[in-house]
């Protein structure tokens, strides 16, 4: 179970076995992208978002890599079954993965519908 925690300052994951690539900048703000949008992201959007003064064939290639490199880490961590990537579109697993900022949507949407 890979657990992100969102609110409160920087950014912070757990996951099973503590592994440090996923305390670096980049791979902890993919996860941020992916957890706040909930649903699939784009490559497209990715690249544009991390990438976006690169030519694309530079910003395909750094997002390939980042991905790469995070489902290693995640892997590493015996989390990677949270990371799906179907064709052009990125995505976490609500099921392998709990987020504070879901958390906190769930209970005002819950408020809402009361």
């Amino acid at each position: 179970m890979l657990t992100l925690q969102l609110f409160g300052g920087a950014p912070k994951v757990q996951t099973p076995i503590a592994v440090p690539e996923l305390a670096r900048t980049q791979p902890l703000a993919l996860l941020a992208v992916l957890a706040l949008e909930r649903n699939a992201v784009s490559r497209e959007t990715l690249r544009y978002l991390f990438w976006p003064d690169e030519p694309d064939h530079s910003a395909q290639r750094n997002l390939r890599m980042a991905l790469f490199r995070l489902r290693e880490a995640m892997d590493e961590a015996g989390c990677a079954a949270a990371l799906s990537s179907r064709g052009e579109s990125v995505s976490l697993d609500p099921a392998q993965v709990t987020c504070d900022v879901w958390q906190f949507m769930d209970a005002a949407m819950r408020m809402d519908q009361d």
